[in-house]
C-alpha cells in the first residue's frame, strides 16, 4: 500500500512538473477577442440635437449624415465677433488716413524747411555777390599789412560759416523728418498691434467655422449604427457619447500573451487567425501584427481560465487581411504563428476522398481492358 501511494506521488510530481515546464515554455497560440475602428459620436461642449437620420442596429454607408446638433452660444459668438472684426477694421481704416495723413503733412513740413534754409542760403550767396569785390580788396590789403595771406583767408568770404551752418541744419531735419516718416510707413505695412489683433479675430472665425461644420455629423465608414443613447430634441452633455457606428466585420483582433509564456512574436509578422464560435472548424483568417505591447497588462474577463484569479500579459493589435471575414464583433479567437493543421475530420474526409479517386480509377481501367 505504501509503494502505491509513494508511486502516486511520484507520477503526481512529474505531471506538476511537466505542466510548469509547458506553461512557462514556448507557445505558438494565443487568445484574442475581434474588434473593430468604429466611429463614436461625441462632442466638446453642450448640444441640442435637432434632427436624428438613424435607428439603432441600421445598415448605414459612408458619408450619410448621422445627426443634426445646436450651439446655443455658437451664434452669438459668431456675431459678436463679426461685430468686434468690423469695428476693428473701421478703427484700421481711421488709422491708416490718419498715419496717410501724418506722412503726408512732415513731407510738406520737411520740404518748407528745406526750403527756407534753401532761401537763408541763396540770400547769403547773394549777398556776399554783391561784395565779393569789397571782400577781396580788403582781403589784399589785410595780406600786404599783417604779411600773411592764410590769415587774410578768412575775410574771402564772411558769409561761408553761415552757409556751412545752414547746409548741417538742413541735412539734420531732413533726417529727422524723414525718420518719422519712415516709422509711420512701418506702421502702414502692418507692425501695429491692430494688426494683431484683426489676425487673431480671423484665426478664432476659423475654428468658429470649423465647428460649425462639426454640427452636421456623417459616417466615417460603412458599417451599422449601434447604441442610439439621445433622442431628437434632447440636450447632450460635453464628451457624453450620442451613438456609435460599427463595421460590418470586425478589422482588428486584440490578442493577449500571458506573461509566463514565451512567444515569439513582433510588429509586421504574419499570424492566422481562427474564430472558436464554430468549434474549432472554422476557416482561419490571416491578419499582420501591428503592434506588440511593453507593458504587462490585465487579461480580459472573458480571456480568463478561472474570473476569479488574476491573468496578466502583453497585448498584441492584430488587423484582419479580408474585411468580409464572416466574424462577429467581439468574438474569442485563437491566434496562430502557423498555419493551423488539419482537423481530424478534415484528415478523414481527405482521406475518404483520396481512397475514393483511386477507386474509380481502377474500375474505370479495368471497364476500359
Amino acid at each position: 500500500m505504501k509503494k502505491i501511494l509513494a508511486l502516486s506521488w511520484i507520477i503526481v510530481l512529474l505531471a506538476l512538473f511537466y505542466l510548469q515546464s509547458q506553461f512557462k515554455g514556448e507557445s505558438t497560440v494565443f487568445g484574442g477577442i475581434t474588434d473593430d475602428s468604429g466611429q463614436t459620436i461625441s462632442f466638446k461642449y453642450p448640444v441640442e440635437i435637432i434632427d436624428l437620420k438613424v435607428v439603432q442596429g441600421e445598415k448605414v454607408k459612408k458619408g450619410i449624415v448621422l445627426l443634426k446638433v445646436r450651439r446655443s452660444n455658437l451664434a452669438s459668438e459668431q456675431v459678436i465677433l463679426k461685430e468686434k472684426m468690423h469695428e476693428l477694421s473701421a478703427s484700421n481704416s481711421v488709422s491708416v488716413a490718419s498715419i496717410k495723413a501724418e506722412i503726408q503733412s512732415l513731407q510738406a513740413r520737411k520740404s518748407a524747411e528745406q526750403a527756407d534754409i534753401d532761401s537763408q542760403i541763396h540770400r547769403l550767396q547773394a549777398q556776399y555777390q554783391d561784395r565779393r569785390i569789397e571782400f577781396q580788396t580788403n582781403q589784399k590789403i589785410l595780406a600786404d599789412i599783417t604779411g600773411s595771406r592764410k590769415s587774410a583767408k578768412r575775410f574771402a568770404n564772411p558769409y561761408q560759416k553761415q552757409i556751412n551752418a545752414l547746409r548741417k541744419q538742413r541735412v539734420h531735419i531732413g533726417r529727422s523728418i524723414q525718420a518719422q516718416i519712415n516709422n509711420l510707413r512701418k506702421q502702414q505695412k502692418g507692425n501695429r498691434p491692430i494688426y494683431a489683433q484683426i489676425s487673431a479675430l480671423k484665426e478664432r472665425r476659423s475654428e468658429l467655422n470649423r465647428q460649425v461644420k462639426e454640427l452636421v455629423v456623417k459616417a466615417d465608414l460603412e458599417g451599422r449604427v449601434g447604441t442610439v443613447v439621445y433622442k431628437k430634441g434632447e440636450t447632450v452633455e460635453a464628451f457624453k457619447p450620442v451613438l456609435s457606428i460599427h463595421a460590418l466585420y470586425p478589422e482588428l483582433v486584440k490578442g493577449y500573451i500571458h506573461e509566463n509564456v514565451y512567444n515569439k512574436v513582433q510588429a509586421g509578422q504574419q499570424v492566422w487567425v481562427t474564430s472558436l464560435a464554430l468549434n474549432g472548424e472554422a476557416i482561419p483568417q490571416t491578419g499582420i501584427v501591428e503592434n506588440v505591447g511593453n507593458r504587462i497588462v490585465e487579461y480580459p474577463q472573458r480571456l480568463k481560465k478561472n474570473v476569479l484569479l488574476p491573468a496578466f500579459g502583453r497585448e498584441v493589435l492584430i488587423r484582419l487581411d479580408e474585411k468580409e471575414n464572416g466574424m462577429l464583433l467581439g468574438e474569442k479567437v485563437n491566434v496562430g504563428l502557423a498555419p493551423p493543421e488539419p482537423s481530424m475530420i478534415e484528415k478523414n474526409i481527405a482521406q475518404a476522398l483520396e481512397w475514393i479517386t483511386v477507386y474509380a480509377e481502377e474500375k474505370a481501367y479495368v471497364f476500359n481492358q
